[in-house]
């Protein structure tokens, strides 16, 4: 998640953390769930999923409407690990 810095200067970026995260695993383009877990403080996850193309939506363990992500496309291939990095926005500006 960005840190939610309101002002953010070239040689001072705002810093980036881990966030708790429920995450749902749909079939691309669809609302069905197919999968579905609750990551630790850090954030990392592993769901295993049969080959294909999905979409993985997060929302903060803490509930609420803030900080959002958007939905990221993944697609897995035969006996591959696929990797996705999802990136939270705190709305602050």
């Amino acid at each position: 998640m960005d840190g939610g810095c309101p002002v953010i200067k070239a040689n001072e970026p705002c810093p980036r953390h881990s966030l708790a995260a429920h995450i749902v695993v749909t079939t691309r383009g669809s609302e069905t769930s197919v999968a579905s877990v609750d990551t630790g403080a850090g954030g990392r996850f592993e769901i295993t999923l049969r080959p294909g193309s999905y979409d993985v939506h997060a929302t903060s363990a803490a509930g609420g409407p803030l900080p959002v992500a958007p939905a990221y496309p993944v697609t897995v291939h035969a006996h591959a690990f696929a990797t996705v990095r999802i990136q939270f926005d705190s709305g602050i500006r």
